[in-house]
């Protein structure tokens, strides 16, 4: 019988981060060694709509595409440099919130990062994964 989680994929984005599918980051939250965390940088607005079971809202910008800020001190305020994260947002393109997020934790000492393919938009699609509104 054929497994329905998917293998990670490298995409060039010209960045050191690993693009993943939804169900890739469910399985590394799930079974992960260490279990990855998983960081959704959507506005505050869009959470509350709907996200991802046990990820944690850190917005990466605001209403209008506002730069939050505290983002950086944010992540480095609830997470040690050495913990594996896992970013997401609305729609997970290689150039969008997430990716760039990514790239920005990366660059701040974060070592082992992602971000999911598709965001919000391809985990809500998927009947198996765990969501909460």
């Amino acid at each position: 019988m054929a497994s329905s989680i998917e293998t990670s994929t490298e995409v060039d984005t010209g960045r050191s981060v690993e693009c993943i599918s939804v169900q890739e980051c469910h399985r590394r939250k799930q079974e992960g060694d260490p279990i990855w965390k998983h960081v959704d940088v959507r506005s505050p607005e869009e959470y509350s709509k709907g996200r991802a079971r046990d990820s944690v809202n850190i917005p990466y910008q605001f209403k209008g595409k506002v730069p939050n800020p505290n983002f950086l001190a944010t992540l480095q305020d609830q997470f040690p440099e050495g913990k594996p994260l896992i970013f997401s947002c609305a729609h997970g393109d290689p150039t969008g919130r997430s990716a760039s997020a990514a790239q920005e934790a990366f660059e701040a000492g974060f070592k082992t990062i992602a971000f999911v393919e598709g965001g919000y938009s391809a985990w809500s699609k998927d009947p198996d994964l765990p969501k909460e509104c």
